[in-house]
């Protein structure tokens, strides 16, 4: 299941806080985790946003990388986004 930007948006204005999107991945967001007095994060699909980084032309062990490099270690403050491993295909 994927969650749309405009539910993500929706709930950060229901419970007023801030959450960080990955800009061109909102098609890999399957949730928003919460845990008691830490502040919510959204879900990414890792297996999703290879192959978005695909549709974009790149080739997967170019995708794998371009994940690595620019989003795998991206900090974002407490507000990062949590990337879900839900099929290991490295």
């Amino acid at each position: 299941m994927t969650v749309t930007k405009e539910q993500i948006d929706e709930y950060a204005e229901f419970m007023d806080e801030p959450l960080v999107l990955f800009d061109g991945l909102e098609g890999a967001i399957v949730g928003i985790g919460k845990t008691h007095t830490q502040p919510s994060r959204v879900i990414y699909s890792v297996s999703k946003v290879i192959e978005i980084l695909m549709e974009d032309g790149i080739d997967h062990d170019e995708a794998w990388e371009h994940f690595g490099f620019n989003i795998e270690c991206l900090w974002a403050g407490p507000h990062t986004p949590i990337l879900l491993y839900d099929s290991i295909d490295w």
